[in-house]
């Protein structure tokens, strides 16, 4: 019995999808808070006791549904999404996909609907220049998000701006192959510089580079972005361009010292502990005081690595 056959002997009109970030026809999830999204819609007569998300041999997502005289709630409040951390599974590795559903009478049925492609890739970059801390700043990153089953590439300070966007009409470049990011760099509003010139890579060619992800070759926009430099959250511009679910960054200066880089690592580290973005900074912020006008752009519920079960 597949899911469809059980959830239409619960209601006739019952069904159940669920997607991910799809381009070429293929289902592609990105790396960490990879989203499936359970739409479950059902006339009057509909009832589930629980559906289950599993992938590979992990159950990501649970949803229980209420058997109290007041009856389920009501079909417009069943969409539920399941976000997990795709970074339990080697990166490029492909697990099956597939929802377990139990009816109130008893029903069981399970469903295998696909495979998805586990992008777990960093690309890490700092400005070479000898009065700014960022080498330990992005190094530390590169080492957390290595153990978070990241494939990372670290372009240290050699990448030239258009090595990091490509250019037109060849638009890409090394931003192209990846969906989380750590930078330590010169910045301000809407712009950061490169490695090894200090030249500009502006909101504009990010978002060109970016853009050009298409076909599944290539991963799916960016997760999260770390960009650690002087007004680089000042406005939403880079967050925008790299179309981020989180943008971490500052709407203020940053400074080069000890202090700063001791923030960033206690940061990195708390988000290798499986904490949230907003979790890692409030942890950062309770070890190393002086650190100011650090935001969050976009989710606050980032979780990099995080695969256990989800009563939602």
């Amino acid at each position: 019995m597949s899911v469809g056959q059980a959830l239409a002997q619960a209601a006739p009109t019952a069904q159940v999808c669920y997607s991910s970030s799809n381009q070429g026809g293929t289902t592609r999830l990105s790396s960490t808070i990879a989203t499936l999204a359970g739409s479950f819609t059902a006339g009057s007569g509909a009832s589930l006791k629980e559906v289950q998300l599993w992938v590979g041999n992990t159950c990501v997502y649970v949803r229980k549904f209420s058997t109290s005289p007041c009856g389920q709630p009501p079909p417009s409040t069943w969409g539920a999404c399941a976000p997990f951390s795709t970074t339990g599974w080697p990166s490029g590795s492909s697990p099956v996909m597939r929802a377990k559903v139990w009816t109130q009478n008893g029903q069981y049925a399970e469903d295998q609907k696909c495979t998805a492609v586990m992008w777990n890739r960093g690309y890490c970059l700092y400005v070479n220049d000898p009065a700014y801390w960022c080498k330990p700043i992005t190094d530390h990153g590169a080492s957390c998000l290595g153990s978070m089953n990241h494939d990372v590439t670290n372009g240290g300070c050699a990448d030239t701006a258009a090595a990091i966007t490509g250019s037109a009409p060849n638009w890409g470049g090394k931003l192209l192959n990846n969906s989380i990011a750590c930078i330590g760099s010169h910045a301000n509003t809407g712009i950061f510089m490169d490695g090894p010139n200090q030249d500009m890579v502006t909101s504009a060619s990010v978002s060109s580079a970016v853009n050009a992800k298409v076909g599944v070759q290539f991963p799916p926009s960016y997760n999260f972005v770390y960009l650690h430099g002087c007004y680089a959250a000042g406005s939403s511009q880079l967050a925008s361009a790299f179309k981020a679910t989180t943008f971490f960054g500052w709407t203020g200066p940053t400074w080069a010292t000890t202090e700063w880089v001791n923030w960033s690592h206690l940061f990195w580290d708390a988000l290798g502990d499986q904490c949230t973005v907003l979790q890692a900074q409030v942890w950062a912020h309770s070890q190393q005081s002086g650190i100011t006008t650090d935001v969050i752009l976009g989710s606050t519920g980032y979780r990099v690595h995080f695969v256990t079960p989800s009563l939602i």
